[in-house]
């Protein structure tokens, strides 16, 4: 067993490394993608190869920017947060892409953008529920927001079809994006999500929206005066009972009204 230091491991030959027993290496050389690699490895069962190549694209596009990012000193005042990201990712897009940063980040209204408008990223969205009924489903880029909001809306006509309890919403980008987000957290494993906003903000109308759109089932609560821990506890049975013994992907929509014991 034999340890060479890694300026040896360079001009060795590969009968010579074949031999090493352990290589010495500093943090700073092994770098970040190992763990990436190690990481991705773990996906195996939830991540496919048409996917994959997303995933790596985006951690080589914004991970080594966003560590010269976090390195440096922070923005003089008067500057927007979005200001050094925008650079950092002109930077990137126009010299190592060979793509116009304009271009790629104009949104699809045709509106002009002004340097460190949060904007710029705004419309930076992913989703499976482009193509409905699409099989296999894809988790693609938006790149067509208004064919987007065309989609969701003809979900929630398909909703109130469906369901007594109709929601008469208007939809509109900003709901779109939340239920972009909301989707994709619900359909990870033991996803779960805080929704924070002001009563009437649509937080349970996209949740219901965003539930129906992935086909899974909705389980709510009733919260009168004789709702116990007793209670509570029967309608953990039932939810558990419906995800696990029955195998149907549920959400469980709950609001801080609902909350009666506060610990």
């Amino acid at each position: 067993n034999m340890i060479f230091e890694v300026q040896d491991l360079a001009v060795a030959s590969p009968a010579t490394v074949s031999r090493c027993g352990m290589v010495y290496v500093e943090p700073q050389q092994l770098g970040w993608r190992p763990l990436r690699d190690s990481w991705i490895a773990t996906l195996s069962t939830v991540l496919d190869d048409e996917s994959r190549p997303h995933l790596l694209t985006l951690f080589e596009w914004l991970v080594d920017p966003c560590v010269v990012s976090a390195a440096a000193a922070p923005p003089p005042r008067g500057r927007s947060r979005a200001d050094p990201y925008c650079t950092l990712l002109k930077d990137v897009v126009n010299k190592h892409l060979g793509l116009k940063f304009d271009n790629v980040f104009e949104p699809p209204q045709g509106s002009e953008l002004e340097r460190g408008d949060v904007a710029v990223l705004r419309n930076l969205l992913y989703c499976d529920f482009q193509v409905p009924a699409a099989d296999p489903v894809k988790y693609d880029e938006v790149t067509d927001l208004p064919k987007l909001l065309s989609v969701v809306q003809d979900y929630l006509a398909d909703y109130n079809a469906q369901n007594k309890s109709r929601m008469d919403l208007v939809l509109f980008l900003f709901a779109a994006e939340h239920i972009c987000r909301i989707s994709r957290i619900i359909k990870q494993p033991y996803g779960n999500a805080l929704l924070v906003g002001v009563g009437g903000s649509g937080r349970q109308s996209l949740t219901r929206i965003a539930t129906f759109m992935a086909d899974y089932k909705l389980f709510t609560i009733e919260i009168s005066k004789s709702y116990t821990v007793n209670e509570w506890r029967d309608d953990l049975k039932k939810v558990l009972r419906q995800a696990g013994g029955g195998a149907a992907p549920t959400v469980f929509l709950f609001s801080d009204t609902q909350l009666k014991v506060r610990v």
